[in-house]
Protein backbone atom coordinates (compact mmCIF):
# COMPACT_ATOMS: atom_id res chain seq x y z
CA UNK A 1 0.00 0.00 0.00
CA UNK A 2 1.21 3.27 -0.99
CA UNK A 3 1.69 6.65 0.88
CA UNK A 4 -1.55 7.95 -1.24
CA UNK A 5 -4.05 5.03 -0.24
CA UNK A 6 -2.54 5.33 3.34
CA UNK A 7 -3.81 8.77 3.95
CA UNK A 8 -6.96 8.00 2.17
CA UNK A 9 -7.81 5.04 4.50
CA UNK A 10 -6.63 6.97 7.70
CA UNK A 11 -9.55 9.40 6.48
CA UNK A 12 -12.08 7.74 5.94
CA UNK A 13 -11.66 5.63 9.33
CA UNK A 14 -11.28 9.11 11.46
CA UNK A 15 -14.57 10.30 9.37
CA UNK A 16 -16.45 7.65 10.50
CA UNK A 17 -14.91 7.75 14.30
CA UNK A 18 -16.06 10.98 14.05
CA UNK A 19 -19.51 10.63 13.16
CA UNK A 20 -20.28 7.30 14.66
CA UNK A 21 -18.16 7.10 17.61
CA UNK A 22 -16.44 3.52 16.42
CA UNK A 23 -15.26 2.06 13.84
CA UNK A 24 -13.84 -1.33 14.02
CA UNK A 25 -11.67 -2.44 10.67
CA UNK A 26 -9.89 -6.16 10.76
CA UNK A 27 -8.03 -6.25 14.07
CA UNK A 28 -8.37 -2.63 14.47
CA UNK A 29 -11.01 -0.86 16.43
CA UNK A 30 -11.23 3.20 17.01
CA UNK A 31 -13.66 4.86 18.75
CA UNK A 32 -14.68 7.42 21.33
CA UNK A 33 -17.20 9.06 23.12
CA UNK A 34 -16.05 12.46 23.78
CA UNK A 35 -17.80 14.74 21.44
CA UNK A 36 -14.61 17.49 20.96
CA UNK A 37 -12.44 14.05 20.43
CA UNK A 38 -14.77 13.32 17.57
CA UNK A 39 -15.54 16.40 15.89
CA UNK A 40 -10.83 16.71 16.13
CA UNK A 41 -10.52 13.28 14.38
CA UNK A 42 -13.60 13.87 12.21
CA UNK A 43 -11.05 17.17 11.04
CA UNK A 44 -8.03 15.20 10.70
CA UNK A 45 -10.21 12.57 8.83
CA UNK A 46 -10.77 15.46 5.90
CA UNK A 47 -7.07 16.44 6.06
CA UNK A 48 -5.41 13.51 5.05
CA UNK A 49 -8.08 12.90 2.40
CA UNK A 50 -6.90 16.44 1.01
CA UNK A 51 -3.55 15.49 1.30
CA UNK A 52 -3.95 12.42 -0.43
CA UNK A 53 -5.99 13.86 -3.32
CA UNK A 54 -3.96 17.06 -3.40
CA UNK A 55 -2.29 16.31 -6.97
CA UNK A 56 -5.84 15.54 -8.08
CA UNK A 57 -8.04 18.73 -6.91
CA UNK A 58 -5.24 21.22 -7.29
CA UNK A 59 -5.59 21.72 -10.63
CA UNK A 60 -9.11 22.21 -10.39
CA UNK A 61 -9.01 24.74 -7.82
CA UNK A 62 -6.04 27.08 -9.33
CA UNK A 63 -5.14 26.38 -13.12
CA UNK A 64 -2.11 26.24 -14.34
CA UNK A 65 -0.33 29.19 -15.96
CA UNK A 66 2.42 28.92 -18.87
CA UNK A 67 5.43 29.59 -17.98
CA UNK A 68 7.82 31.97 -19.70
CA UNK A 69 10.61 30.76 -21.84
CA UNK A 70 13.03 32.86 -20.98
CA UNK A 71 16.68 32.44 -23.58
CA UNK A 72 19.33 34.44 -22.43
CA UNK A 73 21.04 36.31 -25.61
CA UNK A 74 24.60 35.73 -25.00
CA UNK A 75 27.08 38.37 -26.44
CA UNK A 76 29.17 37.29 -29.18
CA UNK A 77 31.86 39.76 -28.30
CA UNK A 78 32.44 41.84 -25.29
CA UNK A 79 33.34 45.22 -25.90
CA UNK A 80 36.25 46.96 -24.46
CA UNK A 81 34.94 50.68 -23.10
CA UNK A 82 37.04 53.52 -23.91
CA UNK A 83 37.19 56.11 -21.59
CA UNK A 84 38.21 59.86 -22.48
CA UNK A 85 40.08 61.69 -20.17
CA UNK A 86 37.73 64.99 -19.05
CA UNK A 87 39.84 67.98 -19.21
CA UNK A 88 38.51 71.15 -17.78
CA UNK A 89 37.76 74.10 -20.10
CA UNK A 90 37.58 76.93 -17.96
CA UNK A 91 40.09 78.83 -17.48
CA UNK A 92 41.23 80.25 -14.05
CA UNK A 93 40.38 83.91 -13.01
CA UNK A 94 42.83 85.69 -11.66
CA UNK A 95 41.41 88.27 -8.93
CA UNK A 96 42.29 91.61 -9.78
CA UNK A 97 42.45 93.77 -6.49
CA UNK A 98 42.22 97.64 -6.54
CA UNK A 99 43.71 99.00 -3.52
CA UNK A 100 41.15 101.62 -1.84
CA UNK A 101 42.75 104.85 -0.73
CA UNK A 102 41.33 106.69 2.17
CA UNK A 103 40.29 109.86 1.28
CA UNK A 104 39.21 111.88 4.55
CA UNK A 105 37.60 115.29 4.31
CA UNK A 106 38.31 117.50 7.23
CA UNK A 107 35.67 118.23 9.23
CA UNK A 108 34.89 122.21 9.63
CA UNK A 109 32.56 123.46 12.28
CA UNK A 110 29.61 125.46 11.09
CA UNK A 111 29.26 126.72 14.42
CA UNK A 112 30.42 130.50 15.29
CA UNK A 113 32.13 130.87 18.37
CA UNK A 114 29.90 132.83 20.76
CA UNK A 115 31.29 135.98 22.12
CA UNK A 116 30.08 136.56 25.84
CA UNK A 117 28.29 139.63 26.31
CA UNK A 118 28.92 141.15 29.61
CA UNK A 119 26.91 144.22 30.86
CA UNK A 120 28.22 145.44 34.92
CA UNK A 121 25.54 145.62 36.89
CA UNK A 122 24.81 149.06 38.24
CA UNK A 123 23.58 149.05 41.99
CA UNK A 124 20.62 150.68 42.70
CA UNK A 125 21.14 152.34 45.69
CA UNK A 126 23.47 154.95 43.68
CA UNK A 127 22.47 158.21 44.36
CA UNK A 128 22.27 161.13 42.21
CA UNK A 129 25.37 162.54 43.61
CA UNK A 130 28.47 162.02 45.53
CA UNK A 131 29.24 160.99 49.41
CA UNK A 132 28.16 164.24 51.72
CA UNK A 133 29.68 162.88 55.04
CA UNK A 134 29.79 159.34 56.30
CA UNK A 135 30.39 157.71 60.04
CA UNK A 136 30.01 155.06 62.11
CA UNK A 137 27.12 155.11 65.04
CA UNK A 138 28.02 153.43 68.82
CA UNK A 139 26.21 150.04 67.57
CA UNK A 140 28.99 149.61 64.49
CA UNK A 141 26.25 150.61 61.85
CA UNK A 142 27.73 153.03 59.11
CA UNK A 143 25.96 156.01 57.91
CA UNK A 144 26.20 157.81 55.10
CA UNK A 145 24.92 160.72 53.92
CA UNK A 146 24.39 161.87 50.04
CA UNK A 147 24.59 165.26 48.20
CA UNK A 148 21.30 164.74 46.78
CA UNK A 149 19.83 164.93 50.65
CA UNK A 150 19.62 161.43 51.20
CA UNK A 151 21.22 159.17 54.03
CA UNK A 152 21.19 155.08 54.15
CA UNK A 153 22.13 152.84 57.41
CA UNK A 154 24.57 150.01 56.76
CA UNK A 155 27.88 147.80 57.29
CA UNK A 156 31.01 149.28 55.26
CA UNK A 157 30.60 146.57 52.52
CA UNK A 158 26.60 146.94 52.00
CA UNK A 159 25.84 150.81 52.80
CA UNK A 160 21.69 150.41 52.74
CA UNK A 161 21.95 146.99 54.36
CA UNK A 162 20.19 148.02 57.48
CA UNK A 163 17.67 150.66 56.10
CA UNK A 164 17.42 152.03 52.17
CA UNK A 165 18.05 155.73 50.88
CA UNK A 166 15.44 158.23 52.97
CA UNK A 167 15.93 161.92 53.12
CA UNK A 168 17.15 164.63 55.82
CA UNK A 169 16.89 167.96 56.73
CA UNK A 170 19.08 170.95 57.19
CA UNK A 171 19.19 173.72 59.01
CA UNK A 172 17.02 176.12 57.12
CA UNK A 173 19.73 178.15 54.83
CA UNK A 174 21.55 175.63 54.32
CA UNK A 175 22.24 172.92 51.53
CA UNK A 176 24.24 169.46 51.33
CA UNK A 177 27.30 171.17 49.65
CA UNK A 178 27.77 173.77 52.86
CA UNK A 179 28.69 170.15 54.79
CA UNK A 180 32.35 170.48 55.76
CA UNK A 181 32.34 167.19 57.83
CA UNK A 182 29.81 165.38 60.51
CA UNK A 183 30.45 162.86 62.95
CA UNK A 184 28.74 161.00 65.58
CA UNK A 185 29.05 160.46 69.39
CA UNK A 186 29.50 157.33 71.05
CA UNK A 187 27.78 158.74 73.58
CA UNK A 188 24.17 159.42 72.72
CA UNK A 189 24.00 158.87 68.94
CA UNK A 190 23.57 162.46 68.60
CA UNK A 191 24.60 163.54 64.85
CA UNK A 192 27.04 166.50 64.63
CA UNK A 193 27.33 168.30 61.10
CA UNK A 194 29.87 171.20 60.55
CA UNK A 195 29.31 173.82 57.93
CA UNK A 196 31.30 176.04 56.28
CA UNK A 197 29.53 179.41 57.27
CA UNK A 198 31.15 178.41 60.80
CA UNK A 199 28.47 176.95 62.15
CA UNK A 200 27.60 173.47 63.60
CA UNK A 201 24.24 171.78 64.59
CA UNK A 202 23.10 168.42 66.34
CA UNK A 203 20.37 165.91 65.63
CA UNK A 204 19.54 162.80 64.02
CA UNK A 205 20.38 160.75 60.75
CA UNK A 206 17.55 162.23 59.17
CA UNK A 207 17.28 165.63 60.96
CA UNK A 208 20.72 167.70 61.78
CA UNK A 209 19.40 170.34 64.18
CA UNK A 210 16.43 168.16 65.55
CA UNK A 211 18.59 168.86 69.40
CA UNK A 212 20.59 172.09 68.90
CA UNK A 213 20.23 174.87 66.04
CA UNK A 214 23.16 176.01 64.09
CA UNK A 215 25.79 177.81 66.74
CA UNK A 216 29.15 179.08 66.23
CA UNK A 217 32.80 176.94 66.44
CA UNK A 218 35.75 178.07 66.79
CA UNK A 219 38.95 177.01 64.35
CA UNK A 220 42.42 176.58 66.55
Amino acid sequence: MDMRATLLTLGVILILVGLLGQVKAKEIEVGTKNPLARIILGLIGFAFIGVALSDEILPFIIPPTNTPTFTPTVPTAIETPSFSPIMPTDTPTTPSLTPITPSPTPITPTDTPITPSLTPITPTVTPAAGIAEMDIASNDYSYVWFTDGTVSSGTTWDLDQYRTLYSYTLPAGKSPSDIVGMGIACSNDHVYAWYSDGTVTSGNSADLDAYQAPYSYSLP
